[in-house]
């Protein structure tokens, strides 16, 4: 009969999928969120060139705060943008 305390965990098959499981979402999560913060980078920048200007820190912040599928709605809004004015606008209409 083999008794619990005999079996370190740490060879089971389980405890080799639960983990393998969570390391894989850490990794996931990590290139979600790097990826994320790499199109916020692209779209500050666009901005900051289409317009010359440095934006507020907490419109940077609210750019980088986005979510991925806000990231690409604002990629898209930036061509049709005349003026800072229109991304102000753009930006308190999309929180």
């Amino acid at each position: 009969m083999v008794h619990l305390f005999d079996v370190d965990l740490k060879d089971t098959q389980f405890y080799r999928d639960v983990f393998a499981e969570d390391a894989d979402f850490g990794r996931r999560e990590g290139e979600r969120q790097g990826r994320q913060a790499g199109e916020a980078e692209v779209l500050l920048r666009l901005l900051r060139k289409r317009f010359g200007v440095q934006f507020a820190a907490t419109q940077e912040a609210a750019i980088r705060a986005l979510q991925e599928e806000h990231l690409n709605d604002l990629a898209e809004a930036l061509l049709d943008f005349r003026s800072s004015k229109d991304f102000a606008d753009w930006l308190a209409r999309n929180p």
